[in-house]
């Protein structure tokens, strides 16, 4: 089952840090504890492999969060979160894109909320990411915030991240997801749960200087 993989160059990320939403429109029913799609950042060389269903998440140079809750950093998947793995199957601004585990704290970084469940029309990943702090926040639920996932932006043996990174996003085939970077684009699904953060939309990092 092919499971592809978006990565916006334009969104080089070098310091600072950016916001952006991913929801979900519409999908297949999924089997029981199979991801549909991962969320996060990956160093610009990353390129996943749609036919071994490795994606964001999957490989060294990136980080990410599945809807199912499985938190990834640089390549390596939660321990228990098999739902994050491929061996498991538990895995533009505004533009539409179409795509052709269980919960638990990261290694390198911290869990909370409610159970996830596999990812429903309606269901919100959001994902911040501080490259001046080296730590990506997700945030994730229909209608709320229902679980968070904190990730040390850090490589295998406690290495900085090759910049710039670029905001990347995998997904099933048949799983349809909306890429919320303004306000402009409608109103962010989590934006009152960003008010203690210090963090600009990612559609502001076309515009910096990098």
């Amino acid at each position: 089952r092919h499971y592809p993989t978006l990565t916006l160059y334009p969104c080089a990320l070098t310091r600072g840090a950016f916001y952006f939403e991913v929801e979900v429109m519409s999908g297949p029913e999924a089997p029981p504890f199979q991801r549909q799609l991962a969320v996060g950042v990956a160093e610009r060389r990353f390129f996943g492999d749609s036919l071994a269903g490795d994606g964001v998440g999957d490989r060294p140079g990136t980080w990410a969060v599945t809807d199912l809750g499985a938190s990834s950093c640089d390549g390596r998947w939660s321990e228990g979160d098999a739902s994050g793995s491929n061996g498991g199957q538990g895995t533009g601004d505004g533009g539409d894109v179409d795509g052709g585990g269980g919960g638990g704290a990261d290694e390198s970084g911290t869990g909370s909320g409610e159970s996830p469940q596999a990812a429903q029309t309606g269901f919100v990943i959001g994902c911040l990411v501080d490259v001046s702090h080296g730590v990506v926040r997700f945030l994730a639920g229909i209608g709320k915030v229902q679980w968070q996932r904190t990730v040390q932006l850090e490589r295998e043996g406690g290495e900085a991240p090759q910049l710039p990174l670029v905001p990347a996003l995998s997904l099933h085939a048949g799983v349809r997801v909306r890429v919320r970077s303004s306000e402009e684009s409608g109103a962010f699904a989590f934006a009152s749960a960003l008010a203690g953060f210090e963090c600009e939309p990612l559609q502001k990092s076309l515009l910096a200087d990098h």
